[in-house]
């Protein structure tokens, strides 16, 4: 978790030497900012935030943009969530102000730049900002991402495990986990952690969560991953208030791009059903047997009667060819289920263990097909999928199904 109101770091790009002299003229201070400026534009800002953590203020220069609202979307998508941005160009539209105040940007300033009107948009979202909160595009929310299980011996687990992983670092995005099962979850032993009470903690104690309390409360995989769990005793009835969980996840939400939630395969519960009807994305994981066509049936039934706009099912076959007999064809699970798979993830009788065993995650190995589909759920996060036509079709068919 990066972004809090204590914004003191400024970068600027800016394509033209008078709007850089201007920006180096400002007197910052008194503001307590500290300044970085760099020559460029939209692409050149994109390409820095690929290796970089982004400033808590971005103030860019889209003058030379063909393509402003497209590129601003780029941009929204390479920050960091909390980054407030300031838009310079040459164009005095209205309608392009208020398009770019739509997507969340704090200002548009027009050329030539003066030394006094960056000071006074920079003191503005210093002072003015903290007191009423605005949100837009640069100051969205993450997802929630929501994982269960058809039933048990899925594979959840190690597909939310490794699919964070991989998105905090092959795709350098801020992911948060939280194992909500906190009698039997295993996520910490996908990284050799050992079990910790901070989850558990953090409920005993709702009125007090705030995001100072969840830092305290959270084990660290390297520089963008962070896992919220607990471990408690098997004769304990763990406590999961609604209180404690709505604000885990809005304090999640506005500092990371992902909250992953491993839910218990108790559909009903209160945190569940708390947490399904308010996630973007919900992925379903099952095998081609059966019981996993029965138990992903009645959860698609749940779902159509919660209905949220905006949401999308993800439904995973894991583990295809594990029981080769007992299965039932894609072909034949999709027709009953009157819902298409979204992907397929063959068994891989090896790379998973040997990871869990060296506590190594799987995209590490790169090999097997158990890594090839966590890297699959990432892409889809991420929205890189190619679209045939008859996936086209099957996305479609997946946006129907909504909470």
């Amino acid at each position: 978790m990066t972004k809090d109101n204590n914004l003191n770091s400024l970068l600027c790009f800016l394509s033209d030497d008078t709007s850089i002299e201007a920006v180096q003229a400002t007197s910052l201070n008194n503001l307590g900012i500290t300044l970085e400026v760099k020559k460029g534009g939209i692409e050149e800002c994109l390409k820095h935030l690929k290796s970089n953590q982004s400033p808590d203020i971005l103030l860019i220069d889209i003058s030379e943009s063909k393509l402003p609202m497209t590129d601003m979307m780029k941009l929204a998508e390479a920050c960091e969530p909390g980054v407030e941005v300031i838009t310079v160009g040459n164009r005095n539209e209205v309608g392009l102000f208020r398009d770019l105040m739509r997507l969340g940007i704090k200002d548009y300033l027009v050329k030539p730049l003066t030394s006094m009107h960056i000071f006074k948009t920079l003191e503005h979202i210093l002072f003015e900002e903290k007191k009423v909160s605005q949100p837009g595009r640069f100051n969205k929310s993450g997802k929630l991402v929501t994982f269960i299980g058809s039933h048990g011996g899925t594979g959840v687990s190690t597909l939310v495990a490794n699919s964070a992983w991989a998105l905090a670092e092959k795709e350098s995005k801020k992911v948060a986990i939280v194992d909500l099962d906190i009698q039997l979850g295993i996520i910490p032993h996908f990284f050799n952690l050992e079990s910790s009470i901070g989850l558990q903690k953090l409920f005993e104690t709702p009125e007090r969560i705030d995001e100072t309390l969840i830092n305290r409360s959270m084990t660290h995989v390297g520089q963008n991953l962070m896992i919220l769990s607990s471990q408690t005793s098997l004769q304990d009835q763990p406590n999961l208030s609604l209180e404690a969980i709505e604000s885990i996840t809005q304090e999640l939400l506005s500092n990371v791009h992902f909250v992953f939630v491993d839910l218990p395969r108790n559909f009903l519960t209160p945190s569940n059903t708390f947490l399904l009807q308010r996630s973007n994305i919900v992925v379903v994981t099952t095998d081609y047997s059966l019981i996993g066509l029965k138990e992903t049936s009645r959860f698609l039934e749940l779902c159509k009667d919660r209905l949220v706009p905006d949401q999308e099912i993800i439904i995973v076959a894991n583990k295809l060819g594990q029981y080769k007999a007992g299965e039932l064809t894609r072909e034949m699970f999709e027709e009953a289920l009157q819902h298409k798979v979204t992907l397929e993830i063959a068994f891989d009788p090896l790379n998973p263990l040997e990871a869990l065993r060296d506590g190594t995650p799987l995209v590490n190995k790169a090999k097997g097909s158990a890594c090839t589909g966590v890297l699959a759920i990432v892409n889809r996060l991420l929205g890189k999928e190619i679209k045939s036509k008859e996936f086209s079709g099957v996305l479609n068919y997946l946006k129907s199904l909504k909470f």
